[in-house]
């Protein structure tokens, strides 16, 4: 793909959006929009780099373009990483983009860490970036599936550091800003404190994969507080991985972990001491698969730590691919939340404690037929299998993926509990704004709650959209915007207080302002404001003390409310991609 160098013309551009496009080079031109504010490219792909190699390094990219782009406040630039185009003109663009004053996002690969010093003078001050510094192999078949590094890649600061055989001050540097931090394939590497727990202060997510002379997580540590703000922490592929921490201990170190995930590790036998449970008070999530040395999640504990309860906030725990597990907790009393368990290929685990599923919470086990079949209920605390766990197991099905099976169904519980939620909050919400309005129109308000519909009533889930006006097509002169996804039909929204007004209309049934509804259904709409209006100004003209005819008419006007929108609402769900209805059932506020 080309761009042609017409773009240069457009003088008012502010947006330039190019990402996944896999064009061939950035026409020089675009050094001519001077009020671009975004520009996002991707010079990329198989396909064009047998054109690219044909064309001269300042071609593809010019140097000296960037700095022309005086108010840019976002810029992203990918590439491949074998391209030498790149390598040639690197150190020319980040000089470039050292230049811009207003810069506040920026996305770049480094070939060499010490690409690092000229970006040292703006990274401080900006409010996101992501750097892959190091020289970057792209490899055919990923180690890590595609769903960790996207998790990696939202957070606002993230630092990508690969094939590294020491540890610069530069990454350290930059690390002390970093939110997110994938470390791929370091070859040196002893342990993660080796970076310096100083500098991991405001570390958030980390990604550890293929460093094979690393032999523990934290080792060494003799500071107080040790990644006290980590919440997200997934290890791949450590050969020599033996513990996750080594050294002095002190309660509240990762104390904010949410998730946990340890795939392959061939020497691994004991993943949590009696400390480091105590500091797990917010870990949600645990993922253990492929350790064939494991025995059980917790090593040996005191008679006096075994009356306490560890884990107190685990929901979700997975284990895969451990032949020598034979028990989960060595009895401990653990995870009194627990939701979800799932186990797959663990041969040896016969015997499941009361402790270790004592959850009051456990809506779903996972496992193999055979491997259910086979516990020996009657050596354990319950005797015999409890009708409650018979009916929650259900089967994994060994024709499919096991973890994508089990992350599906948490995906979906989650899902089922988030809507849940939903619905009691969109109930409380409508009683209070029908509340406030019976205080501001006094009687007759209050006459309308009686007739107001159940929070689970379709007419509910229609008063929770705002409307959608839909805008003219796109014309490129005039336009402040360009991008491949905004070529053509642009919806607009609402301001959020035009959003609070059209919602509070729509649900005290007092009409209709939006353009989309009336050009759906101008006569339902229009005949149904002026039939409401005649029956509220009769309402408001009748004796207060005629009680019986009062309650009849508003019964009338309720269900003839209901029928309309109902109506409305079918148009709609016609009309408007599924998309745009979910997200703007997020934006209804109650003031």
């Amino acid at each position: 793909m080309k761009l042609l160098s017409h773009v240069g013309k457009l003088d008012n551009l502010e947006e330039l959006d190019l990402d996944e496009t896999e064009i061939i080079s950035i026409p020089i031109g675009i050094g001519k929009l001077v009020k671009l504010r975004v520009l996002k490219v991707c010079i990329y792909g198989q396909t064009n780099f047998s054109k690219r190699k044909q064309l001269p390094s300042n071609m593809v990219l010019h140097p000296g373009m960037i700095s022309k782009l005086s108010c840019l406040i976002e810029l992203s630039i990918d590439v491949d990483p074998s391209d030498k185009w790149w390598h040639d003109s690197v150190e020319e663009v980040v000089k470039g983009v050292c230049n811009l004053e207003g810069l506040r996002s920026l996305c770049l690969y480094l070939p060499n860490y010490q690409l690092l010093d000229y970006t040292s003078f703006i990274y401080p001050s900006l409010s996101c970036f992501r750097f892959t510094v190091g020289h970057h192999k792209r490899r055919t078949i990923s180690r890590v599936p595609h769903e960790v590094e996207a998790q990696f890649t939202k957070w606002d600061k993230c630092l990508k550091f690969v094939n590294g055989e020491n540890i610069p001050f530069q990454v350290r540097k930059v690390l002390k800003f970093t939110s997110s931090f994938f470390l791929d394939r370091h070859e040196n590497a002893w342990s993660l404190s080796e970076f310096g727990n100083e500098n991991m202060v405001k570390l958030k997510f980390c990604l550890l994969v293929d460093c094979n002379k690393m032999e523990t997580i934290i080792g060494g540590a003799e500071v107080e507080t040790i990644l006290e703000s980590l919440q997200y922490l997934s290890i791949h592929y450590m050969k020599n991985l033996t513990s996750i921490w080594k050294g002095p201990t002190r309660s509240g170190c990762m104390s904010k972990l949410k998730f946990l995930a340890l795939h392959t590790y061939p020497k691994l036998i004991n993943i949590f001491s009696n400390v480091l449970l105590k500091s797990f008070v917010n870990l949600e999530e645990i993922i253990v698969e492929d350790c064939p040395q494991v025995t059980s999640l917790v090593g040996h504990i005191s008679a006096r730590a075994m009356s306490d309860a560890f884990l107190p906030s685990l929901k979700r725990l997975f284990l895969l691919y451990l032949p020598e597990l034979v028990s989960i907790s060595n009895g401990q009393y653990i995870a009194p939340k627990l939701e979800m368990i799932g186990f797959y290929n663990c041969p040896m685990l016969k015997i499941l404690s009361k402790r270790e599923l004592s959850s009051k919470t456990l809506k779903k086990i996972k496992g193999e037929n055979q491997w259910w079949e086979g516990i020996k209920w009657k050596e354990t605390d319950w005797e015999t299998m409890p009708d409650y766990l018979m009916h929650i197991f259900s089967p994994i099905n060994i024709e499919k993926d096991v973890m994508t099976q089990l992350v599906e169904d948490r995906d979906v519980f989650e899902a089922l509990t988030q809507n849940e939620g939903q619905q009691s909050d969109t109930a409380l919400c409508t009683r209070k704004l029908v509340d406030n309005y019976a205080q501001q129109k006094g009687q007759w308000a209050d006459c309308m709650v009686k007739s107001v519909p159940s929070p689970c009533s379709p007419i509910l889930s229609s008063l929770t959209r705002p409307y959608l006006p839909i805008t003219p097509p796109l014309n490129v002169k005039h336009t402040r915007r360009f991008s491949k996804r905004q070529l053509s039909n642009l919806v607009s929204y609402p301001s959020h207080n035009e959003q609070n007004k059209s919602s509070e209309k729509m649900s005290l049934g007092l009409g209709f302002s939006s353009p989309l509804v009336n050009r759906c259904c101008p006569a339902v709409v229009s005949g149904s404001r002026g039939r409401q209006q005649k029956l509220l100004a009769s309402g408001k003209r009748e004796n207060s003390n005629d009680d019986d005819k009062k309650k009849s008419m508003h019964r009338g006007i309720g269900r003839q409310r209901r029928q309309e929108i109902a109506t409305l609402y079918a148009s709609l769900r016609n009309l408007l991609p599924p998309k745009y209805i979910r997200v703007k059932r997020k934006v209804f506020n109650i003031r």
